[in-house]
């Protein structure tokens, strides 16, 4: 049994300083694995997570990690877009991950839903 941990920053703790403000992450680490995509919506949350504008591999973990699973990710995303200053933030539609499923599948690719950092 592996463990896996995954050091995230749960946002921005702001700190007075002479002559200004300074700001300073929060670390936040859990020891639990993320949870398997069981279902064909959670692997929808998972490729639409990913896929997303900004949302790279570590962003992905990190997101997972504070949030717990992809559907709420995605759900807090425009927010937490927004508070970087990005406006009208929209996250990678349903149909544009359902396309990119029907390709693979066409392609006989077999997408791989891993919660380890390394491949299969």
């Amino acid at each position: 049994i592996a463990v896996y941990q995954l050091v995230t920053t749960a946002g921005l703790e702001i700190v007075p300083q002479d002559g200004g403000v300074m700001m300073v992450e929060q670390q936040v680490s859990s020891t639990h694995p993320l949870p398997h995509p069981n279902t064909e919506d959670d692997r929808l949350a998972w490729l639409r997570l990913l896929r997303s504008h900004r949302v790279g591999i570590s962003t992905f973990f990190k997101l997972m990690a504070e949030h717990g699973c992809a559907k709420l990710a995605l759900k807090m995303l425009p927010e937490i877009a927004q508070q970087a200053g990005m406006k009208n933030y929209v996250a990678c539609s349903v149909d544009r991950v359902e396309d990119e499923m029907r390709a693979s599948a066409l392609a006989q690719a077999k997408l791989i839903f891993s919660v380890r950092m390394t491949i299969p």
